[in-house]
């Protein structure tokens, strides 16, 4: 799985370096730890359960840090994660394809929050945008279609050929310039325009407009 297949990829944090009969899994400062019993150790399942509450109560105690909310399995637990991207019927290996004289339309996608994963996908739990503001940054859209901010969208119909790059960003108007800053599986940056910052996609999209 590629990076840029982030919007269906979640990568589980959980290290082992070798692959012990797992009885208990704890949520320790961001991170899921396996407790594992070892055969010449010879554990029984209680001393396992007994093993993982002293660990998270030891943690708790030396100021390590313990996870919010409920206990979880490996991929059931919280990170934010920050995703924008173009969304169109016409997108192709990370380009939006028309051709000149049919009508061709993108809109702005975000997935920016708190997400849960499933089966190797993630879900949104937390969305951090609840209104959201659009922008493209751009030295041209193709001849022909109309940027609107209103709605996020360029649509319209190419009067000539060629290629253009147009980058997409979002932010919340009601959250401002409070940004999320901590860690995170980040495809965004952020970056000052006109005085307000904005949650702008590291990569840009490609219009490949033929004739």
């Amino acid at each position: 799985m590629t990076e840029e297949e982030a919007p269906l990829f979640y990568r589980q944090r959980c290290y082992f370096d070798q692959e012990p009969e797992v009885r208990e899994m704890v949520n320790i400062g961001g991170t899921v730890w396996g407790l594992s019993l070892w055969g010449s150790w010879n554990m029984t399942r209680l001393a396992g359960r007994v093993a993982a509450l002293l660990l998270l109560g030891i943690a708790c105690l030396v100021g390590i840090g313990c996870a919010t909310g409920e206990r979880t399995s490996v991929g059931g637990k919280r990170d934010y994660m920050s995703n924008v991207y173009f969304e169109s019927a016409n997108s192709e290996e990370g380009s939006i394809k028309g051709r000149v004289g049919q009508y061709l339309s993108a809109k702005i996608g975000y997935q920016i929050g708190f997400a849960v994963s499933e089966d190797d996908e993630y879900r949104l739990v937390e969305s951090y945008v609840t209104d959201p503001q659009y922008m493209i940054f751009a030295q041209q859209i193709p001849p022909g279609l109309t940027w609107d901010a209103s709605r996020g969208t360029v649509s319209g119909v190419p009067v000539s050929p060629g290629k253009w790059s147009l980058t997409p960003a979002v932010r919340c108007r009601q959250r401002g310039d409070k940004v999320f800053r901590g860690n995170a599986y980040w495809w965004t940056s952020y970056t000052v325009y006109e005085g307000v910052t904005w949650t702008k996609s590291k990569r840009s999209t490609t219009f490949d407009i033929s004739p």
